[in-house]
């Protein structure tokens, strides 16, 4: 039910602490924000920002998680195409995914890749960076590679 009111909540363990809690205190600038995600930047490796976005786009069109009515939105704002995908999952706590033309499809966070096996290394620092400043990384890619992030 948080997903579907605009709460955005990274994880179970800070769920069931904050159950115990008595008071918060926000020390981030953009910790609080009006619940309405936005695409910040779109970066891509081993092909085009518009395929790497319609590949995105088309595993989260499916979905009703706040950052994937973003990741839609943004593509429709840049009139990028969305494909026709097949056998759309969502993998609790980590992301999605959908299968275009025979080949399964991820939008997740770096634990699903971590999973996978597929090599952060590249990404590490650019995750990090990003995450500093309070963004959330969604990277695309197949079970093998990374393609890119938003």
């Amino acid at each position: 039910n948080a997903a579907r009111n605009g709460v955005l909540i990274k994880g179970g363990t800070a769920l069931e602490i904050a159950g115990s809690l008595n008071a918060i205190a926000f020390d981030k600038t953009g910790t609080l924000t009006e619940g309405k995600p936005k695409v910040m930047h779109v970066r891509s490796l081993d092909c085009t920002e518009d395929e790497l976005l319609s590949i995105a786009a088309t595993i989260e069109e499916y979905s009703n998680h706040p950052i994937a009515k973003a990741i839609t939105a943004y593509a429709k704002e840049h009139q990028t195409a969305i494909q026709s995908g097949t056998d759309f999952r969502a993998i609790v706590g980590k992301g999605a995914q959908v299968t275009i033309n025979g080949e399964t499809y991820y939008a997740g966070n770096k634990a699903l890749y971590e999973e996978f096996g597929v090599s952060l290394q590249m990404w590490n620092e650019p995750i990090r960076e990003m995450q500093r400043i309070g963004q959330t990384v969604i990277l695309v890619g197949t079970n093998k590679v990374i393609l890119g992030m938003i």
